[in-house]
């Protein structure tokens, strides 16, 4: 279930990006500039990410600690008013991303049942990727075309907040 709210709510923001920095007076240079630093701060979270997660506390603590800093970076999205914001959050995309998907690939595969790692794997991305995609696109159009993307992105940041509850509480019922 946290799966499925942390990519509703990725997909959500994915989707409506393009069209809150437009909202905020960027413009397509903006929104390429903006993925590129995305996709570059993440290289060395991905090719350092035993030794980030050694430092971290463990998978359990990745997956924890990306899911809430993509609840802040949402947050921080809906509240940008100028571009250079925009570059500021994406800064984050190396915890909330790279973090959060290698660990949480990395603990499905070490907490399933022997012969069963690639079916919990395949688990985890389709709830995130496919049904989750799936509720995110058509509830951010719903919110994109009722409220607009600062209120689309906040309700990402809770519904991530919410996800990231989830797993704490799964703590206290058991050992993970």
């Amino acid at each position: 279930l946290s799966a499925l709210l942390v990519g509703a709510a990725g997909t959500a923001v994915q989707f409506f990006f393009a069209l809150h920095v437009q909202f905020i007076g960027g413009d397509s240079s903006v929104i390429g500039i903006a993925g590129a630093i995305g996709a570059f701060v993440e290289i060395p979270i991905l090719f350092r990410a035993e030794s980030v997660i050694k430092r971290i506390g463990g998978l359990w603590s990745g997956v924890v600690i990306g899911t809430a800093v993509y609840a802040l970076r949402w947050w921080l999205l809906a509240a940008a008013t100028a571009p250079w914001m925009i570059y500021l959050t994406q800064l984050l995309h190396s915890v909330s991303f790279g973090i959060y998907l290698v660990c949480a690939i990395a603990y499905m595969e070490q907490q399933a049942p022997k012969g069963l790692s690639a079916t919990a794997q395949a688990l985890l991305t389709s709830s995130m990727w496919g049904l989750g995609a799936m509720i995110g696109a058509f509830g951010g159009g719903i919110l994109y075309a009722n409220a607009g993307t600062p209120t689309l992105f906040r309700i990402a940041s809770v519904v991530t907040a919410l996800a990231l509850m989830i797993l704490l509480s799964l703590r206290f019922v058991k050992k993970v």
